[in-house]
């Protein structure tokens, strides 16, 4: 009687131990880096993300005796799909609470390893909205990113030229943005992509939200525009060249202008403007001043002049208002 039950066991040891040289030697598919690719299974690290599902092809030599997939637990699931003599397919499942970073998986035939792989688990990211989709130039707005499990995104800068833009906020599923397109910039629009970072330096793109369409000249009274209080003592343009009740050298016989280079001092940092407002007439009752607009970009301007005394003040343009004039300066062409 004791003979069928010694086969018997035999039979369950039989199955559950694969052979001594069986054993897993590539990746025939999985997450990037490999996918659809044919890449060692030694030292093979597969980023993922937590909150997904993943399916993993091995193949290798007498492996039909896979049956378990070690994961550690902890939030991630895994368990042996199909497998036959040459190849594996095994599934594994993290949870949106699974550990961020590296964890060891194994691949067993009963207690012996087949093959050994590594994960580097990232969040989610997923993407679902960003609010608003138009932005006005020349002045800071937050933008806002809703999805889930972002926190750990990075903006990717090398597409947001001229916007000045950064991380502002995180949680967990919302990323705020605070972009400050220059009053000058003339693009039309921007991509706004989020991605994780892994340790080898590869990177995980995550879903592109919409474009942002830039408004690259603003309205009177447009969305966005910040007109300045007449009383803000920042918005007074201070002058520089030429001084204050200077006098320039004789013009010659065959002279009748002189090039005069006007300059100002830059708008404090905190301050934008649409620009600047140059305006200059010689000296004496009833003359009417010459306006320049000078793009916000510029603090100085080039005017042809004759001969006289000559005042000049600069003040700054925004919203279809102004700011108070500068002191008014005078000067001398001979």
């Amino acid at each position: 009687m004791r003979k069928p039950i010694v086969l018997a066991t035999l039979i369950v040891v039989g199955l559950a131990v694969a052979p001594a040289w069986a054993g897993i030697d590539r990746v025939k598919s999985g997450p990037p880096p490999c996918y659809y690719g044919n890449c060692p299974a030694t030292g093979y690290k597969a980023q993922v993300r937590r909150g997904l599902p993943y399916t993993l092809v091995f193949t290798g030599s007498l492996l039909q005796g896979a049956d378990r997939v070690v994961t550690g637990g902890n939030g991630i699931t895994g368990r042996v799909l199909m497998k036959n003599f040459t190849e594996v397919t095994i599934f594994l499942e993290l949870a949106p609470s699974a550990p961020l970073g590296g964890r060891a998986i194994t691949i067993q035939a009963g207690n012996q390893v087949l093959g050994a792989f590594a994960l580097e688990i990232g969040h989610l990211g997923r993407v679902d909205s960003i609010t608003p989709t138009t932005i006005p130039t020349g002045r800071q707005t937050v933008v806002r990113v809703l999805g889930k499990d972002i926190q750990g995104g990075v903006l990717n800068t090398s597409l947001l030229a001229n916007l000045n833009a950064r991380v502002a906020r995180r949680a967990a599923d919302e990323v705020q943005l605070e972009l400050n397109p220059a009053a000058t910039y003339t693009g039309s629009g921007v991509t706004i992509q989020l991605f994780e970072r892994h340790s080898d330096g590869a990177k995980t793109l995550w879903q592109k939200a919409p474009r942002l369409a830039i408004q690259a000249t603003l309205a009177t009274g447009g969305e966005g525009c910040q007109p300045y209080p007449a009383t803000d003592p920042y918005l007074k343009p201070k002058l520089s060249v030429p001084g204050n009740g200077y006098l320039f050298a004789p013009l010659g016989s065959t002279q009748t202008i002189r090039q005069i280079n006007f300059s100002w001092r830059p708008l404090a940092s905190s301050r934008t403007a649409d620009k600047f407002i140059l305006e200059y007439h010689p000296r004496g009752s009833g003359t009417q001043w010459t306006r320049v607009d000078v793009p916000a970009s510029r603090t100085y301007q080039s005017v042809n002049l004759g001969k006289g005394v000559w005042e000049w003040r600069v003040r700054i343009g925004n919203c279809g208002q102004a700011s108070p004039y500068s002191d008014t300066w005078s000067f001398t062409i001979q």
